[in-house]
């Protein structure tokens, strides 16, 4: 079964962070990007209020990225997670649903997880999760929320994240190597033309304004 792209009507319109197109350096720093850069590196940090976890429609990668967030919340390293993805059509149950048996058979409490089952895209996912934590929160400044997901698709993450989440949230990443990655994606044609495709979704973006996945996250 092959892996799909995610969120094909993720890209929203410029903001703040566009870049200007009569610049002389717009081509330098488009011409830059390269398939490395589809991967944001890990972030360091010892505990977050919140993991959110994208769903996928390819259900062994979904599980490799619940089992990475398991992980997580068994080290005390994450307070609860946010089970993100809808229905594909191909079972029915939501991706969050998928994702929660597995978490639960797992020995996860179900109470520390949060179930967010209308998402089909990665901007679906960021706008609702939002939605979510002003839900439960109210005022979610200095919030830590820390994203799971497989090392290909996570600048693109980020990006959305860094977009569509109150901006007073501090979010972090967390990639899980999973069947297709970035240190190996060249060897096969399925991932080679997946990561060349996620790296044409991360140009597309820059291009409508959103921030350059290279960018420094800010110490707290």
């Amino acid at each position: 079964m092959p892996i799909h792209a995610e969120g094909s009507g993720d890209v929203a319109a410029p903001s703040r962070f566009s870049i200007e197109k009569s610049d002389a350096a717009y081509n330098l720093v488009m011409n830059s990007l390269t398939e490395q850069h589809v991967v944001r590196p890990a972030d360091s940090f010892e505990f977050a209020e919140y993991g959110i976890v994208f769903g996928c429609d390819f259900e062994s990668e979904m599980k490799m990225r619940i089992e990475g967030a398991i992980g997580l919340i068994q080290k005390d390293r994450v307070g609860a997670l946010i089970l993100s993805g809808g229905y594909t059509g191909a079972t029915d149950r939501s991706e969050a649903e998928v994702m929660k048996s597995t978490a639960v058979e797992s020995g996860i409490a179900p109470d520390r997880l949060i179930l967010e089952d209308q998402s089909r895209t990665t901007q679906q996912n960021m706008l609702r999760c939002g939605d979510l934590l002003v839900a439960r929160h109210g005022n979610v400044n200095g919030l830590s929320v820390v994203l799971i997901t497989s090392d290909w698709p996570m600048s693109r993450a980020w990006m959305m994240a860094k977009r569509y989440l109150p901006d007073s949230i501090r979010v972090l990443c967390a990639p899980q190597r999973t069947t297709c990655n970035v240190d190996d994606w060249s060897e096969t044609i399925q991932c080679a033309c997946l990561v060349r495709s996620e790296l044409a979704r991360v140009r597309h973006a820059m291009q409508k304004g959103f921030l350059d996945p290279r960018a420094i996250q800010a110490k707290d």
